[in-house]
């Protein structure tokens, strides 16, 4: 088929309104021509203006169907090899756009509906209809929401049309195109007489007129922008049928050979993030959203038409419309791109008038407005940042303020428009100057501040210097200063800071609710000040917090004049933005979104997922490419939040300001053990009073702190109330250098207490001998050691050396807290213990604490003392006490790591007794002797020690050559009248050791495979089956332990059989992972064996347990005499020797004594 060619003749734009302006919508169709009318198609390829395309070569034998046609050649609808840009090779997809086909009746009586069709992910889209061939075609491509929903469907003059096609009917009469014309009110020139035909016409994206010399080119020279996005295809044999068989034409696959280019109008935005102090202050991991306001409901979650965020440069990222999928994830082409694609409106839907004519200036010569008659959009752009609304950008009008031209900003490399007004062709990343890469600059309200923190006490300090090196320590503390008083002096706080303090920010909204705690990582470092940087890089300034501050902007909403107009818009000339959209959009207000609420809370910046994975540190673009997770998708990181989705801000959550929040433990450089308490709160309200600022920037709210008597603290006034409050003794706020503030100093509800410790005489206790411990509320100890070593910061000789003599200082302590107690030990007797020494601590304390010593008692015995052996078997977590007489008790050392024999027994496994000591209880035994009894019926004589009255220290420290089996030690101590036994046996279980050592394996091994399959993306998952391996382990635990504790024989055999059916589920769990995936087949088959072998191996547990039972049971008769005991030891032949041996030695030894 051979399409007729047109001479040239200038075209009115007036078809264009002709057909898409003044046709009715109307329900019902009028009558129509008698013709059959028939089910036609064509496809489009809905692309951008920047779409660099080349023919297919798909041979289709027309040479005639557009410009540059031949019998093996296409449209431009493949895309060209060579290119590799992003918006070069862009799809408009059904992610963001769908088609409406209308058909249009020669009378013009009717517009209507064909069908809404769906576009695929390379942009194509198959279209049909079933007028007659007669009838014209209104063929609209429409902008979708960013998540889906199809704005104005179902009317043709509805929506963001970001593409039409308009073929017009055939044999329109005169006075129809005169009428169609004359509505248009854009051109004379027919009613001159001067045209009186269509042909082929473009309204391109700057809103000029392009007319095709002949057949329609897709590749229009001027400009470089090709075709659309408004086309009118029209020549003497054009209709619905030719327009079918060229464009409808497809391959044996039902592939298309002729897709029409639809070159839809998307601009391609880089949105740059940073703070007030500079351009390159980044803000990275930034929420970007982008809001209608002319198409949608202000309440709608449709409003919503673009959305991305930030990389650690603080300029956009975007990865969705990408195909195939993989070109935007890791390693892809476009896994960084930075393009933002934004729809503009071709139309102007209040006239049903495509925007014409370009961007000329106005007639007003004191203006430098230029006229907009060209594709555009009002938009609002939205900035969060840490959750917190940080920019609103608004971008309105028919006018554009300023100058077509852009500035390049050095630092940046990129170029900066130098206009105001809606979004359009010049904001487009290469304008039409050809400046690239034009970015749009967003200004955001983060801040930087450091905080410092003290103790509240000034009388005590930490030890500044050493005067015997005279240097400062690697202890000792640091210069630090804070203006105490306000009077504008700096005091000297050495030795009053909190080292190694964590200080933590936490965001507010209604009802004094902490809802986020930002990513800051703060400690202070010696001089009590935080040094930490945000865990997003980017940043300039690498020793600060940033703080995330409202956009209240209270000067911009002036309304001097009481019109209902604020003077900003009304000198913007935008006073209809403040009509329509004041009430939804407005600068000062300070709102947020709860990470909580978000849909996706595992995809944002905020959820748990973005973490430091790859080098370098802190978080950055590296940790969205190499994880996991992402695997390089920065559009999945976009936070779906429902009331963030709308252009409204009435919906959004209050945004009150951020807590700082000072954590301590105690101690000098944050030592004692426990977990931190809290010690300060700071309730900002207006963050950027704290913050440093640059003396040309507006001002910050005044500060000023009164002493409140009653409270004996420092408060804020009733105006410094309005924008920071605090929970803390003292705050100031002080200069940084080149800043205004920019540093808060805190005084915290720290205190310091002294003990002087002393006899009854009054006389300091030695450091040598003496143990001060100090209790804390959460009933950990923190002590200060005996010792002669005054540089030992924990020891006695150190406090004594810097404070004198029975002193012992303990530094820096949470207030507000208690119980305090302590507990001194001299020479290891316990010397003075109470619990709540101090109730509660609210200031530094300094007390005299004085100490006594144990009295010596004399007993005398006429009967041997009966003592009870106790037997400790292998177990893992309830140790039994020893059952001790009450005159000798014996001290094991439990939770000791023992390797025995190659296998790990697991930490709180009794296998390796250190016995670190014996005590009598009334009196020192004038001789005694500790023997330890192997199971190879081997005899070891055990050392001993006096440490202190009536205190004895012994040890035997199982090794890895020990032997499995029975140990028992007995202590013979010789009195003056009587002697006493005391005897206890443990038994080392090997295969107790074997078990555990068995099961770690199985579990290591199961989570090896978990990682492996993971890794490989295999649908199998051993997850559960490493759950139930945890719980047979608890389950082997509780076996154990009821054996210990001599169940009986029927609950240890109902434990056994729940331990073996648990095993039996395991392995059919394991069995049935293998069939899943063979490749895993040899390493369950392992395991499985593994598993068998715990059953065998607790068998013999049980088998051994039980033969212990009974030895014990033996063992532990009671001795009423010294003959019953005797006999007793002959029956046990190794054991009785021993003992006997050992009272004779001791009777013999006191008959020549006393002779």
């Amino acid at each position: 088929m051979r399409w007729t060619r047109q001479p040239l003749r200038a075209i009115s734009l007036g078809l264009a309104i002709m057909l898409l302006i003044s046709m009715s919508v109307v329900g019902v169709s009028l009558v129509l021509n008698p013709a059959v009318a028939v089910g036609r198609s064509a496809w489009l390829k809905i692309v951008t203006s920047a779409w660099k395309g080349t023919s297919c070569g798909i041979y289709d034998g027309v040479d005639t169907g557009f410009s540059g046609d031949d019998v093996e050649v296409n449209t431009p609808m493949c895309i060209d090899p060579s290119v590799s840009g992003f918006a070069d090779r862009f799809n408009v997809t059904g992610l963001e756009a769908f088609v409406e086909v209308y058909g249009l009746k020669p009378e013009m009586g009717l517009i209507q509906m064909q069908g809404i069709f769906g576009i695929n992910a390379t942009g194509f889209a198959k279209i049909s209809w079933t007028i007659d061939d007669n009838w014209g075609l209104l063929v609209l491509v429409k902008a979708k929401s960013y998540y889906g929903e199809e704005i104005g469907k179902g009317s043709p003059f509805k929506g963001i049309i970001i593409y039409a096609l308009a073929i017009p009917p055939r044999s329109m009469t005169e006075e129809a195109k005169e009428k169609f014309l004359n509505m248009s009110g854009l051109y004379t020139e027919w009613t001159s007489g001067v045209f009186n035909y269509v042909g082929n016409v473009t309204i391109n994206d700057d809103g000029l007129i392009d007319y095709h010399a002949d057949y329609f080119d897709f590749n229009l020279p001027r400009a470089g922008l090709g075709s659309g996005p408004f086309d009118i295809l029209n020549g003497t044999h054009v209709d619905l049928a030719s327009f079918s068989e060229i464009f409808g034409n497809e391959t044996k696959a039902g592939t298309p050979v002729n897709a029409w280019v639809a070159r839809a109008t998307k601009i391609f935005k880089v949105f740059h993030a940073h703070s007030w102090y500079n351009v390159k202050d980044n803000l990275s991991f930034a929420q970007i959203k982008i809001y209608d306001l002319d198409h949608t409901d202000p309440t709608s979650e449709a409003s919503l038409i673009q959305a991305a965020v930030t990389g650690e440069d603080g300029q956009s990222r975007y990865t969705r419309e990408i195909y195939p999928t993989e070109e935007g994830l890791t390693d892809g082409r476009f896994e960084n791109n930075k393009l933002v694609p934004v729809p503009l409106q071709i139309f102007n839907l209040a006239n049903q008038t495509v925007f014409h004519g370009g961007i000329v200036g106005t007639s007003n010569p004191t203006l430098s407005d230029y006229y907009v008659g060209a594709p555009h959009l009002n938009a609002t752009v939205r900035i969060w940042w840490e959750t917190v609304v940080i920019n609103q950008t608004i971008y309105y009008g028919k006018y554009i303020n300023g100058s077509l031209s852009a500035t390049l900003l050095l630092p940046l490399g990129r170029y900066r428009p130098d206009f105001v007004g809606p979004l359009n062709i010049w904001h487009n990343v290469t304008n039409p100057s050809g400046d690239y890469p034009v970015v749009d600059i967003i200004n955001a309200t983060v801040f930087y501040a450091h905080f410092c923190t003290f103790d509240n006490d000034t009388a005590i300090a930490f030890p500044s210097y050493d005067p015997e090196t005279g240097r400062y320590g690697e202890d000792s503390a640091r210069y630090a200063t804070m203006d105490l008083d306000g009077d504008g002096v700096e005091e000297d706080m050495t030795g009053q800071q909190l080292v190694n303090a964590i200080v933590s920010i936490n965001l507010k909204t209604t009802d004094d609710v902490a809802y986020y705690m930002t990513k800051n990582i703060l400690m202070t470092n010696v001089t009590g000040c935080t040094d930490g940087r945000h865990k997003y890089r980017g940043e300039l300034i690498e020793d600060m917090a940033r703080l995330p501050n409202a956009t209240v902007w209270y000067e911009l909403y002036r309304d001097s004049d009481r019109d209902g107009i604020p003077e900003y818009f009304e000198l913007l000339d935008v006073s209809s933005f403040w009509v329509l959209f004041g009430k939804h959009v407005y600068f000062n207000t300070s709102v947020m979104y709860n990470p909580g609420d978000a849909r996706n809370l595992g995809d944002i910046p905020e959820g748990p997922t973005l973490t430091d994975i790859e080098n370098p540190e802190r978080i950055g673009d590296e940790d969205v490419r190499e994880s996991n997770y992402f695997k390089g998708n920065w559009s999945i990181l976009v936070a779906d939040v429902i009331y963030a989705k709308t252009l409204t801000l009435k919906d959004d959550k209050p945004y009150i300001g951020l807590d700082i929040i000072v954590k301590w433990k105690g101690g000098w450089r944050n030592v004692c053990p426990g977990s931190e308490d809290q010690v300060a709160t700071i309730y900002v309200k207006n963050p950027y009073g704290i913050s440093a600022r640059k003396i040309n920037w507006v001002s910050q709210p005044g500060f000023t702190a009164i002493y409140n008597a009653t409270f004996k603290k420092y408060v804020p006034d009733v105006t410094t109330k309005k924008s920071i409050d605090w929970d803390t003794p003292i705050v100031r706020l002080a200069d940084i250098v080149g800043y205004t503030r920019g540093r808060l100093n805190i005084t915290t509800y720290v205190y310091d207490v002294v003990f002087y410790v002393v006899n009854t005489l009054g006389n300091p206790l030695p450091p040598s001998d003496t143990e001060v411990c100090l209790r804390l509320p959460n009933g950990n100890f923190y002590c200060r050691t005996p010792t002669i070593d005054e540089s030992i910061v924990t020891g006695m000789m150190w406090s004594y050396k810097h404070f004198g003599e029975g002193n012992a200082t303990f530094f820096q302590l949470p207030g507000n807290k208690g119980p305090y107690g302590v507990r001194i030990t001299y020479m290891g007797v316990q010397v003075y213990y109470k619990i709540d020494v101090i109730n509660i601590l609210q200031k530094t304390e300094i007390l005299v604490l004085t100490t006594s010593f144990p009295t010596t008692t004399t007993t005398t015995f006429t009967t041997v003392t009966t003592y009870t052996p106790t037997t400790i078997t292998v177990a893992t977590t309830i140790y039994r006490t020893f059952i001790q007489t009450s005159t000798l008790t014996i001290s094991p050392m439990l939770k000791v790591d023992v390797n025995i024999n190659g296998y790990k027994c697991p930490n709180d496994v009794v296998a390796g007794l250190i016995f670190t000591s014996f005590s009598g209880k009334l009196v020192d035994a004038d001789e005694s002797v500790i023997m330890l009894y192997n199971p190879n019926g081997s005899v070891l004589k055990l050392n001993y020690e006096r440490i202190s009255s009536g205190v004895y220290k012994f040890k035997h420290q199982l090794t890895d050559t020990s032997e499995p089996g029975t140990y028992v030690i007995l202590v013979i101590a010789s009195f003056k009248e009587s002697y006493a036994l005391s005897s206890a046996s443990f038994t080392v279980n090997l295969d107790i050791c074997k078990l555990f050592t068995l099961i770690e394996d199985i579990k290591r091994d199961i989570s090896i495979l978990n990682n492996r399959l993971a890794q490989t993306n295999e649908s199998t998952n051993l997850n559960s089956t490493e759950e139930q391996l945890i719980s047979l382990l608890t389950q082997l635990e509780t076996v154990v332990n009821n054996l210990r504790e001599n169940a009986g024989e029927r609950q240890k055999s109902q434990d056994l059989e729940q331990v073996s059916n648990m095993i039996s589920e395991l392995k059919n769990k394991l069995s049935q992972a293998a069939l899943d995936n063979s490749s895993i087949k040899e390493d369950v088959k392992s395991i499985q064996e593994r598993l068998e072998n715990i059953e065998s191996i607790l068998l013999n547990v049980l088998t051994t347990i039980n033969r212990q039972e009974d030895y014990s049971a033996e063992l532990t008769k009671s001795v009423p005499s010294v003959s019953s005991m005797l006999s007793y030891m002959v029956v046990a032949i190794t054991f009785a020797v021993g003992v006997l041996l050992a009272i004779l030695i001791m009777l013999l030894k006191r008959y020549v004594l006393s002779e």
